[in-house]
């Protein structure tokens, strides 16, 4: 592992961690008043700002203490770190025990099960995009025409059309798209008790991004109530009747062919609720990883109308004059993929990771003057890919700025020589995935977007403005603060408070 002054590599809670190991030295008794700063920080600040500011004071690694090397964590001492049992009870009720909540050989048993089913062949027909994509275009030529503007990160491809004056709200694109591909329902928008399953999956989201910033103490703020249980119940009250019916379909022998991944589970022999859990838990990561990908390309293309440009200079280079590519043709607009991975960089949709010591370890750190750490069995440890990603040791001195050209010079690149300096999909064994999936996806629906829309503007005159970037951010030349013209935020995955707010321009 690898370490850089000033830039939060790993955060340490808990005891057992060796003595030498910088310690965050709080006001109050077991460091309470640091997790309330951490809790109170994270609604009022840039999006890991603290931790960075920590990493100044008491070096790339340290203890935070509350209440008594990335890269060797996900690869090279793999089987010592994992979600632990904490992490486990966190999501019970929302995700049981699926590939994101278990540990060992029933972790490798869901990704042994999982991985053919996300063979390459199976990503070649993009029209599983077209019909989610069609329908936000229309909704945005609507807005369009009207000259008014919208949140994009709310409203992404909304699968109701707002010209029957539909009463329901909008349903991202990433959600319906995630569950038709999963599942295998069209259209979902119209089901009985899917906007009830939305909203409900989007407060467990929030409720589970609040458990996982307070950490293991998270039941002290949940004394009296498991806020979780109800919400879970209305997903499982939608989710249920799905699988059960196609449970019986294929008792009959429809639906044999596994062309879901819903229909692959349960050709797989797996009972009900193991079919559940995993269906949900790739439905999180299909949803809001994707959601905050697409948020953050459409905020760098509203914001370099130059970027722009280039990338609708090569679609159009690419495709001609027909607006759905192949794709081959997808994979070979090599700028565009250039700019999505400078988004990933510069904005990870999953900015902090965390893992549990399972059993002791020695954490190295080279560049650190303390290290190597032991690790005892317990310690919870934090990494941030947001922060790595932006380390001028790994980047050069231009890593806060966005610049899709360093994906295609022929120099020596951060990312061949040193893989881990870029990681918005996880490395090691645990690696997701999903990453091509969300790649031809994100791609997908820029393209359609460019070829639809001459322009896209950021419209901060109707943002809210409790989510605009604070003023206070100009005056302090640190990173990305006195440039960022929306304010990235980190629940679950990385988000922009208060939405995205553009005008599309036709």
């Amino acid at each position: 592992m690898s370490h850089a002054p000033g830039q939060c590599m790993l955060k340490v809670v808990g005891a057992g961690v060796t003595p030498s190991i910088p310690k965050v030295r709080g006001a109050l008794l077991g460091n309470l008043d640091i997790l309330w700063k951490l809790v109170y920080n994270d609604g009022n600040e840039y999006c890991g700002e603290t931790l960075r500011m920590w990493a100044e004071v008491y070096g790339p690694t340290y203890d935070m203490n509350i209440l008594w090397g990335h890269q060797h964590i996900l690869t090279t001492d793999f089987d010592s770190f994992g979600k632990g049992h904490i992490f486990r009870e966190m999501f019970d009720t929302f995700l049981g025990a699926g590939i994101f909540t278990t540990d060992g050989d029933m972790w490798k048993s869901h990704r042994t099960m999982a991985r053919p089913f996300f063979a390459a062949e199976r990503l070649s027909d993009l029209w599983c995009f077209e019909t989610h994509t069609s329908a936000t275009l229309e909704v945005m030529l609507k807005y369009a025409e009207d000259d008014k503007a919208f949140d994009i990160q709310a409203r992404l491809v909304p699968l109701i059309d707002i010209l029957i004056n539909s009463r329901r709200r909008y349903s991202s694109f990433t959600l319906d798209a995630g569950v038709g591909f999963l599942f295998g329902q069209e259209p979902l928008s119209s089901a009985h008790g899917y906007q009830d399953f939305s909203e409900a999956f989007n407060n467990l989201s929030k409720i589970m991004s609040r458990r996982l910033r307070i950490g293991s103490n998270w039941r002290l703020f949940e004394m009296w109530r498991d806020p979780t249980i109800k919400f879970a119940r209305v997903i499982h009250e939608f989710v249920e009747p799905i699988i059960q019916a196609r449970m019986l379909s294929h008792h009959h022998g429809v639906h044999s062919d596994a062309s879901t991944f819903l229909d692959y589970l349960l050709k797989s022999g797996a009972d009900a609720k193991a079919v559940r859990d995993e269906l949900l838990n790739f439905l999180l990561a299909a949803r809001d990883t994707t959601t905050s990908l697409l948020t953050f390309t459409t905020y760098i293309l509203a914001s370099h109308p130059d970027i722009a440009e280039n990338v609708r200079n090569e679609i159009n280079r690419v495709i001609g004059e027909r607006d759905i590519p192949t794709l081959g043709e997808v994979r070979s607009m090599k700028y565009l993929r250039a700019v999505i991975n400078e988004v990933l960089r510069l904005f990870p949709p999953v900015p902090f990771n965390i893992r549990r010591c399972l059993k002791s370890s020695v954490l190295p750190s080279p560049m650190s003057k303390l290290g190597p750490f032991t690790i005892s069995a317990g310690v919870s440890v934090t990494y941030s890919p947001l922060l790595i990603q932006r380390r001028k040791d790994l980047w050069g001195e231009s890593a806060h700025e966005f610049d899709p050209q360093r994906w295609l010079r022929n120099d020596e690149k951060p990312f061949v020589t040193n893989p881990f300096a870029f990681l918005p999909f996880n490395g090691g064994p645990r690696m997701c995935m999903g990453q091509q999936f969300a790649y031809i996806e994100c791609s997908y629906v820029l393209i359609r977007m460019l070829r639809t829309f001459k322009s896209l503007q950021l419209a901060p005159d109707v943002q809210p403005a409790s989510s605009q970037p604070p003023k206070l951010w100009l005056d302090r030349p640190i990173e990305r603060l006195s440039i960022e013209k929306c304010w990235p935020k980190a629940s679950l995955t990385l988000h922009s408070e208060g939405g995205l707010w553009i005008r599309a321009k036709t």
